[in-house]
């Protein structure tokens, strides 16, 4: 029996997409990291046995297996002249985001006889180390037990992610299919979760192995083409160039690069200029600025295939050509709706425009993290300019900068590109640092380029993350669209009128008016109070982020972030406490954002408790807040936004 039948192939089917059920994209790409040599795995599971063998006996490998094929070799090839670059991307989270689990260097999870529970479906499973093998116990399974029913015991053989959190996979016994364990390891919080609860995605009871989905869906972008997955004969076969990103990935096959290099090498009359010139090696560094992104918008994007047929991981994408020849470059757009319409025509338009909006918000920006290519084609910057992904971020850092490799790795960022250093290799610093223009004071975090033109408007990994779409504050666009502006993230205790009327008074912006509780009533407690899972998790961030807790003040942050972590999105309970607990009086307190329900709405009580018996020695609590000037809630007025809450289902595609 084969666990992955004909119709999970089929583009115009449900595609697993990292951890969301995809409606139609054939190709769902995603940033990341990783590489490890192959392993000796010790003991495996055998095929269709469900018992432990000596790896001797294992006749076919129980994993996708990393081999060069064509005209790749590997990143082992590039070390010996680019021995820097090797040792800098050696330190990067594109290494290790896949990585084999025998071999893996950052393997965090802990697996010394872990009994995990998810509440949400009551299934508990087992984890283990023996003999150096991870393992993975599971009696819930029937469908993929039938076929190893010797044992429920299963090797753990590959990781995904290393840098926020790490999830595991699974040999099935069907050929090189992998199963995930359905639990997820946060490397800050060490602990494991149910690997739905680190997603933004409609609550529901869902307990798959999803098995396969690596193979299809992870497959794309978490490894270094050249890939393929296909049929044999006991389930799928999966072969990649190397195991997470390397260099192959963005300067392309390096066969013929090193065979040019030798060969000039031994010619006296071969100028560097000669060889640099007539060097098939690709430099994303010297492509133009639209070349140069399309290489990082290969997995960085929202993409799709060009027409409705079988998928193939190949995509024929080659860094330095155009990536619209060989997949379709996404838009929040009514075009790209119509063009997903004739692409699946098996899928409705409900489920392609609610597709869309898990993607983007209404006004087109990007919503999810991983998919910064898209918000780059919107910024003006690039359209008329020459900014880049390369103008800010760099895959190997100068030996000049000053940071550690660790430091550099968090966000691939070159040295100074988290102040306005990276705006004034453009702008002129006079000019826009100047208080006229920031209208704050110099110096001051709303002074900041980033805070105003790049707001933590993305999600995902369970935070907000900077816009990479630039542009200005628009209290318009907030109130038309839902996507929070820069002013009201920072200024969380004041409303989106009041927001209209500075950028009004400051930039000369029409004067629109925002009508009934915008008026008054504080934007992050609208957002809190009426806004979608997505509006809830941002804000639920912001609250705990310090440029606004210093200008908001945080006396009366505590029973809106009580609120949010009775939540029904796992995701905004984990935010909203992880801000909580940033609260002095709120330190110690024992709340598990996946415990059982009624634990849970217990401690939500007592926590809020707290808050009656403090709320009125509060000191000069903002307007806007549904807060007297002591600290006691208008109640009333909450309980009438609170049963005004968007309810639609957000299931966000990361």
């Amino acid at each position: 029996m084969k666990i992955v039948d004909s119709k999970y192939r089929v583009s115009s089917i449900l595609l697993l997409g990292c951890g969301i059920l995809t409606a139609y994209f054939t190709f769902v790409f995603f940033g990341s990291d990783s590489t490890s040599p192959e392993p000796n795995p010790g003991l495996v599971a055998e095929p269709n046995a469900g018992e432990l063998l000596p790896a001797r006996r294992q006749r076919e490998p129980d994993r996708p297996v990393a081999k060069p094929a064509g005209d790749y070799v590997g990143s082992e090839g590039c070390r010996e002249c680019h021995a820097n670059e090797h040792r800098s991307w050696h330190a990067s989270y594109h290494r290790t985001m896949t990585q084999v689990v025998s071999t893996a260097d950052r393997l965090f999870g802990d697996f010394n006889n872990v009994t995990v529970t998810n509440h949400a479906v009551g299934q508990i499973y087992r984890l283990d180390n023996q003999n150096g093998l991870r393992l993975f116990f599971t009696d819930n399974h029937r469908d993929l037990l039938a076929s190893n029913r010797k044992g429920h015991v299963f090797p753990v053989v590959m990781t995904t992610g290393s840098h926020h959190m790490q999830a595991y996979w699974f040999a099935s016994g069907q050929g090189q299919t992998l199963g995930m364990v359905p639990f997820v390891y946060l490397r800050e919080d060490e602990r494991w979760v149910p690997s739905d609860a680190t997603f933004l995605k409609e609550p529901f009871a869902h307990d798959s192995l999803e098995p396969g989905r690596w193979n299809y869906a992870c497959i794309n972008c978490h490894t270094t083409p050249d890939r393929f997955t296909k049929d044999s004969v006991n389930g799928l076969e999966s072969r990649v160039t190397e195991f997470g990103i390397s260099c192959e990935a963005c300067h392309g096959p390096a066969k013929r690069h090193i065979e040019f290099q030798r060969a000039s090498a031994g010619n006296p009359n071969s100028s560097q200029a000669d060889r640099a010139g007539a060097d098939p090696i690709v430099n994303p560094k010297t492509l133009s600025p639209s070349l140069s992104s399309q290489v990082c918008g290969s997995c960085h994007g929202v993409l799709a295939s060009l027409k409705a047929t079988s998928p193939d991981v190949r995509t024929g994408f080659q860094p330095g050509t155009e990536l619209s020849s060989h997949v379709y470059v996404v838009t929040g757009t009514p075009e790209s709706v119509e063009h997903q319409r004739r692409s699946y025509p098996a899928l409705s338009r409900e489920i392609i425009e609610a597709d869309m909006r898990n993607r983007f918000w209404p006004d087109g920006q990007v919503r999810v993290t991983g998919r910064e290519y898209n918000g780059l084609l919107e910024t003006p910057c690039h359209q008329r300019g020459t900014l880049s992904c390369l103008s800010c971020h760099t895959m190997h850092p100068s030996l000049r900068d000053t940071g550690s490799l660790e430091e550099w790795a968090d966000d691939q960022l070159k040295e100074g590109m988290r102040t306005d250093a990276a705006c004034t290799q453009c702008h002129e610093a006079g000019k826009f640092a100047d208080i006229k223009h920031t209208h704050h004071q110099s110096e001051s975090t709303g002074s900041q380029c980033l805070n105003c033109h790049m707001p933590h408007t993305t999600y995902g990994l369970l935070k907000a993350i900077r816009s990479h779409t630039i542009d200005s504050p628009s209290a318009l666009k907030s109130y038309e669209t839902g996507r929070p502006n820069a002013c009201n993230l920072c200024h969380l205790d004041r409303s989106l009128a009041w927001t209209a009327q500075h950028l009004t008074d400051w930039f000369g912006q029409p004067m629109h008016k925002v009508e009934g509780d915008w008026q008054d009533v504080s934007a992050a407690v609208m957002w809190t109070l009426t806004g979608d899972a997505a509006q809830r998790a941002l804000v639920a961030w912001h609250y705990n982020w310090e440029p606004a807790r210093a200008v908001s003040g945080t006396n009366w942050f505590a029973p809106y972030l009580v609120i949010l972590a009775d939540d029904d999105y796992d995701a905004v309970r984990y935010i909203a406490a992880r801000a909580l607990r940033c609260l002095p009086e709120y330190a110690d307190m024992n709340f598990d954002f996946v415990g059982p329900v009624a634990r849970r709405r217990k401690v939500v009580a007592e926590l809020m408790a707290r808050w009656f018996v403090r709320e009125n020695s509060q000191k000069n609590v903002p307007d806007g807040v549904l807060m007297d000037a002591h600290g006691k809630l208008r109640g009333g007025e909450l309980q009438r936004l609170l049963k005004n809450r968007n309810s639609r289902p957000v299931s966000l595609v990361e």
